[in-house]
């Protein structure tokens, strides 16, 4: 009963998969327990049009938790600026922050550290002393066809929503002022998530099976298996998409297949790929991707690819592994071999 009070306001939404859902369902219920939990996923909402209901999504999760809509933080694609917005963003001690309408994919180091580790370790500006800062805040994001890059790729969950017309802003609810509907059944809807975490501990906390998810594992048994106790889907089905959509792995599953499909398995030094990428439009294509010459964009740069080597060495991508062959003098060379790949590569 409680789960059917908390998944009504939201039955008109056009989800993609029961998995997306179940993302929102979990940001709220993790938005309630944030401060009590020492890390937590960050919750991305995404469409592929304009109007279809995402940041109304990540404002209804802030009001149920807090009553108000989270601020906003703006999205740099500098990650200078990126880290000073996450440490003031933690200073100011907000319980849940909206990184909204992001329209490049998002990457951030300092953000990913945020979202994982308990505190937050940086330097204050223009001075030399250091301060720490809690970090349990719920991080979520908006964004038309989002897309997460390196380590935040795997620290989301997305929820999917589609609409599938032309205008989705002239659609008609039954529900027509959801934030409203939300503030003023506000009381309920807490009950009612409480009830789904306190029904779950009450049961006994019943082993569901689940995957394990490195880093959140704290969560995983808190919100996510009351959530497949329910007989919802697991909300980290959503995280093989946002791997999928990575740009820098799919750089990287570009660069190892066409590596592989023309050196094989066999140890090459980084100037024997640039010479054969010469040969081989694929393979060229490929490395100038994450290598291009500064001052020759239609080249590959030799210490360009050397730290990109250095980079994924050890990473397995859709089946294949860069790593260390042997070294020839001074320079190292490197293999690619096939090997097994497992449903989410992380």
């Amino acid at each position: 009963a409680a789960w059917r009070d908390l998944v009504y306001a939201f039955s008109e939404f056009p989800f993609v998969a029961a998995e997306d859902r179940s993302v929102l369902i979990a940001a709220i219920l993790t938005a309630l327990q944030r401060r009590l939990l020492a890390s937590a996923p960050l919750f991305g909402f995404t469409a592929p049009a304009q109007r279809t209901g995402k940041s109304l999504l990540a404002e209804c999760v802030a009001i149920i938790a807090i009553g108000l809509p989270a601020p906003a933080m703006a999205v740099s694609g500098e990650r200078e600026e990126m880290r000073k917005a996450v440490a003031a963003t933690l200073r100011e001690g907000h319980a849940i922050v909206n990184l909204d309408n992001i329209e490049h994919p998002l990457g951030s180091p300092d953000l990913s550290r945020a979202i994982t580790q308990p505190e937050y370790a940086d330097r204050m500006l223009g001075q030399t002393r250091n301060f720490r800062l809690p970090t349990n805040v719920l991080w979520t994001a908006t964004g038309n066809n989002l897309a997460f890059r390196g380590d935040l790729a795997v620290r989301t969950l997305l929820s999917r929503l589609d609409s599938r017309i032309e205008r989705p802003e002239e659609r008609h609810f039954q529900i027509a002022d959801l934030k409203r509907y939300v503030s003023e059944h506000r009381r309920k809807l807490v009950a009612a998530a409480i009830t789904i975490l306190r029904a779950f501990v009450i049961a006994g906390r019943p082993d569901q099976k689940v995957s394990r998810w490195g880093g959140f594992d704290e969560w995983s048994a808190t919100i996510r298996a009351p959530l497949v106790w329910l007989g919802m889907a697991d909300p980290c089905a959503t995280r093989q998409h946002v791997i999928e959509d990575d740009p820098d792995r799919e750089q990287a599953a570009a660069i190892l297949s066409a590596w592989h499909g023309t050196m094989g398995d066999k140890p090459v030094r980084i100037a024997e790929v640039i010479e054969r990428a010469d040969l081989d439009a694929g393979l060229r294509s490929a490395l100038l991707s994450v290598a291009a010459a500064k001052n020759d964009a239609g080249h590959p740069d030799p210490r360009r690819l050397a730290w990109w080597c250095r980079q994924w060495r050890g990473r397995i991508v859709t089946g294949f592994q860069l790593d260390r062959g042997s070294d020839y003098g001074d320079r190292a060379s490197w293999i690619v071999k096939a090997c097994a790949v497992s449903a989410v590569s992380t």
